[in-house]
């Protein structure tokens, strides 16, 4: 019965991904678990909601800076001087749902508010953002010594964390409601935030891309000038948010390019953020990432001829022992439910540890090999994928990658079939089974009416 339900399972899991070919499948994808804050300047006729480290602590200043002018400035110089502690601002204009805005607003609906307002959203790259939140909340000296519950109790460990809030992402909503309210803000996908899907439609969205601000501060200037903000104050916006960054601003901080560049070499770590933040890169249209060195930022100046595996940031880069590993693997029962921990402790070694472990498997143990490849290929379709044009040693056309992709599929279509084929089976033997049980409790109501 375990073997029947296992196959259930697999061939459920396999589906989505057969489906989906490269693409990846978020289980998070419509769950609203983050609280929203929205803002409101009734004056402008303008909105927002807030999504952590998306220029978010800049747009409260402005909107602070727009509601009370003169209070803002004696207690501020600049818009980047902003600390949040500004109740008599905050507290005035924030609202905890869409809802409760209109409905303090006397409008009907969302609809006849959408006529009147801009609804402004601010969106980000999500390895961009991922990346701004945690050097901002993970690496500061005061955190990287001590387990928090920020930084999901990793030490100074990005793979530890990764690792972890991809679980929590594809654990029940009642895990992620549990998981504590920073990680959800400054981590969780934008797409769980500000009510996203029951409002897409009504946003006004605006990128925000370390690559790409002087876009970004144009189209916020025209969103203030269609919204009938002074000249005087807009100019002041606009002159100081291109000339004074908010204390926490990450960007231009060495950590966040020697990470970025870690995430690059560790393709399975950025396929677990793409794994975390696909909604938002489809939604938002933003690229997904390129995992090859060469694509790498001009702006990381660093060894990268460092060694594979030593250390960056306090990060193990050689998490698995492959000698240890192998110990174990010619005594594996592939069959048994406890070879799924070892599995998937080989799944998650880096590509380089991978490719050496499996020229050293035993040709004969063909369970074990055929093992291993399902496992990988059921979560890791990329990997093969790109396993195989590595394998090749020469630059593909997309159309022979294309061509490659598709005997990959193909293959994938057999060991589906063949999964059918044996989950048929055991349907039938199943069936016969219960077919047998009622033959046997016919003939004992039989033999009971007899006497």
């Amino acid at each position: 019965m375990k073997i029947f339900k296992n196959n259930i399972l697999f061939l459920l899991n396999f589906y989505v991904i057969f489906q989906i070919g490269l693409s990846y499948y978020n289980p998070a994808a419509k769950q609203q678990v983050v609280d929203s804050t929205f803002y409101e300047l009734s004056q402008y006729r303008l909105s927002t909601c807030i999504i952590a480290k998306n220029f978010s602590s800049m747009i409260t200043s402005i909107f602070c800076y727009l509601f009370v002018e003169k209070k803002f400035k004696s207690k501020y110089k600049h818009l980047a001087d902003f600390d949040w502690r500004f109740p008599e601002c905050i507290s005035k204009m924030k609202y905890k749902s869409l809802e409760s805005l209109i409905m303090k607003l006397n409008y009907i609906n969302v609809n006849e508010f959408y006529k009147d307002w801009i609804l402004l959203l601010i969106v980000r790259n999500p390895i961009e953002r991922f990346l701004s939140g945690y050097v901002d909340k993970c690496t500061l000296q005061k955190r990287i010594k001590k387990p928090s519950k920020m930084c999901l109790y990793c030490v100074s460990n990005i793979k530890c964390f990764i690792n972890r809030l991809h679980k929590i992402m594809y654990s029940s909503i009642k895990v992620k409601k549990a998981t504590y309210r920073g990680v959800r803000k400054h981590f969780f996908p934008q797409t769980l935030q500000c009510n996203y899907y029951k409002y897409k439609n009504k946003f006004e969205i605006l990128k925000f891309e370390n690559k790409y601000l002087n876009s970004f501060y144009f189209k916020l200037r025209n969103v203030l000038e269609n919204q009938n903000v002074s000249k005087i104050h807009i100019n002041f916006i606009d002159e100081d948010i291109r000339s004074h960054k908010i204390n926490h601003a990450t960007s231009d901080r060495k950590i966040t390019g020697k990470l970025l560049y870690y995430l690059y070499k560790e393709k399975s770590l950025m396929k677990k953020l793409i794994d975390i933040y696909y909604n938002d890169f489809k939604e938002f249209n933003f690229p997904y990432p390129k995992v090859i060195i060469e694509n790498l930022p001009n702006y990381l100046n660093f060894d990268r001829k460092s060694k594979r595996y030593g250390t960056i940031n306090g990060i193990n880069l050689r998490d698995m022992n492959i000698s240890s590993i192998f110990k174990d693997l010619n005594n594996l029962n592939c069959e048994k439910e406890e070879s799924t921990r070892l599995l998937n402790k080989i799944d998650s070694m880096n590509d380089e540890d991978f490719n050496k472990l499996t020229e050293i498997i035993e040709l004969d143990n063909l369970k074990l090999k055929e093992s291993i490849y399902l496992n990988r290929l059921l979560y890791y379709p990329d990997k093969i994928f790109q396993n195989k044009l590595n394998r090749q040693g020469k630059i593909f056309t997309e159309k022979q990658q294309l061509f490659l992709y598709k005997q990959l599929l193909e293959q994938q279509e057999i060991i589906l079939k063949r999964e059918n084929e044996l989950l048929y089976e055991q349907l039938k033997s199943i069936e016969k089974i219960k077919s047998f049980q009622n033959n046997v409790e016919k003939l004992n109501k039989t033999s009971t009416n007899s006497y």
